[in-house]
């Protein structure tokens, strides 16, 4: 059990780490007003993986983490949406039996495959024929069909593995409620990069753990 001096001395420790963060979030925005266009993107791409690995450091996940982050914390509903395109081509099929997977691909190609949809408007135009097993997986894989796993897929990933990453993903041809889907950028992203760290920093002063729960 630790001791009360223990205590306080961790909750300095949190409090530096988190104002040290936001000093290195700020770096971000210097080297994108100075030019480093790519190295900003990617700088604040890793900011927000990481913050979601430490969220969930059982996921081992990055990915995963990095799209669970966004959608709970970045305050960025864009991000959120689901594009139906991605249910067709994106999901682990080799997880779920068979007559599961035909159901699902029969549920997936009645989507408008340009119309991006809220987790609520994807599950209220499903059928009712679904087994709660195919329900349930395509709960847990819901992650790869969102927008901010495009963004990581393009921004983040591009970013670290090659030189650079485009300036931006647009979305020229889908629509959400009739209105075009404004594009992935930086701003988007330094901005839920922002809330994620006033969330997670409340959360560890809350309740004097690293995340949470370390």
């Amino acid at each position: 059990m630790p001791s009360q001096e223990d205590l306080v001395v961790k909750a300095g420790f949190i409090r530096a780490f988190f104002d040290d963060l936001r000093a290195k979030a700020g770096f971000a925005d210097q080297l994108f007003a100075d030019g480093h266009v790519d190295e900003a993107r990617l700088l604040v791409c890793c900011y927000i993986e990481s913050l979601g690995n430490g969220l969930d450091i059982a996921s081992g996940h990055g990915a995963r983490n990095f799209v669970q982050v966004l959608v709970d914390h970045g305050g960025e509903p864009v991000l959120t949406l689901i594009l139906p395109k991605l249910l067709q081509t994106s999901m682990p099929y080799k997880n779920v039996s068979p007559p599961n997977k035909a159901a699902l691909e029969a549920e997936f190609a009645r989507l408008q495959a340009n119309v991006a949809l809220t987790e609520t408007d994807l599950f209220g135009a499903l059928g009712a024929g679904l087994t709660l097993d195919a329900i349930s997986f395509l709960r847990r894989e819901l992650w790869r069909a969102r927008l901010a796993a495009v963004a990581y897929s393009n921004i983040r990933s591009v970013g670290a593995h090659w030189f650079g990453s485009p300036d931006s993903v647009s979305f020229s041809k889908t629509t959400h409620r009739g209105i075009a889907l404004p594009e992935i950028d930086f701003s988007v992203l330094r901005a839920s990069l922002t809330r994620i760290i006033d969330h997670v920093d409340a959360l560890s002063t809350r309740t004097n753990k690293w995340f949470g729960h370390l």
